[in-house]
C-alpha cells in the first residue's frame, strides 16, 4: 500500500509540474496572494486554527526568493473560542523554479501574536507575542496570465520559553518549544 501512494504522489507531482521543453524561462519576479491557512497547535492548547493570510514575495533568481506572510486565525472552536491569533513569517525559499512551477524549501521566522482577551491568555500565557520559525517546503505552478496557485506544507516552530499553561483538565503544563503543523493553499498573481 505505501508503495502505491509513494507511486501516486510522484506521477501527480511529476504530472502538477511537467516543465515542458520550453527552455529555460524566469519565474516571475513579483507574486501576491491570498490562501487559507491551517495551524495545529498541540495539546496543552489543543487548537486547531484556521484562517486567511496574504503573502508577498520578489524571486531574485529561478533558484530563491525572499516573502513575507501575514495570517490571521479568528477562532471558534468549541474548546478555544476566542483565541483569534496572528501570525507574521519573513524569510527565504530556495529550490528549483521553471517557467511553469517550481518546488522550494522555505524558512521564515517570524512571531506568533495571542490576543490579550483571548482563551489562551486567560489559561495562563503571561506574553502575547512568541517567537515562531516555519520551516517546510512550497510548490507553485504558475500560468501565462500572471496567475498562480501555491501549496505550502510545514513545521511551525514556536518557542514559549518557560511559559506554563491550565490545561483543559485544571493541571498547569510547561509549554517550552513546539512543533505545529501548518499547510496553506492559495492563488495569486504574479509579474
Amino acid at each position: 500500500m505505501r508503495f502505491i501512494l509513494d507511486m501516486a504522489l510522484t506521477t501527480l507531482l511529476l504530472s502538477f509540474f511537467s516543465l515542458g521543453t520550453y527552455g529555460q524561462m524566469e519565474v516571475p519576479k513579483i507574486e501576491t496572494g491570498l490562501h487559507f491557512v491551517t495551524l495545529k497547535l498541540p495539546d496543552p492548547i489543543g487548537e486547531g486554527a484556521v484562517g486567511v493570510g496574504g503573502r508577498f514575495g520578489r524571486n531574485l533568481s529561478n533558484y530563491f526568493g525572499l516573502e513575507a506572510e501575514l495570517n490571521h486565525f479568528p477562532g471558534g472552536t468549541p474548546s478555544n473560542p476566542n483565541f483569534g491569533e496572528t501570525e507574521g513569517l519573513f524569510g527565504i525559499k530556495a529550490g528549483i523554479g521553471k517557467r511553469d512551477g517550481g518546488i522550494f524549501g522555505k524558512v521564515r521566522p517570524g512571531f506568533i501574536h495571542f490576543p490579550k482577551d483571548g482563551a489562551a491568555v486567560n489559561r495562563g500565557l503571561r506574553n502575547q507575542n512568541y517567537f515562531a520559525v516555519d520551516l517546510g517546503v512550497v510548490a507553485e505552478r504558475y500560468w501565462g496570465n500572471h496567475a498562480y496557485f501555491r501549496f505550502d506544507a510545514g513545521d511551525t516552530v514556536i518557542s514559549y520559553g518557560g511559559e506554563r499553561y491550565l490545561d483543559a483538565f485544571g493541571r498547569v503544563v510547561p509549554l517550552g518549544t513546539t512543533n505545529n503543523l501548518q499547510i496553506a493553499v492559495g492563488f495569486g498573481l504574479s509579474f
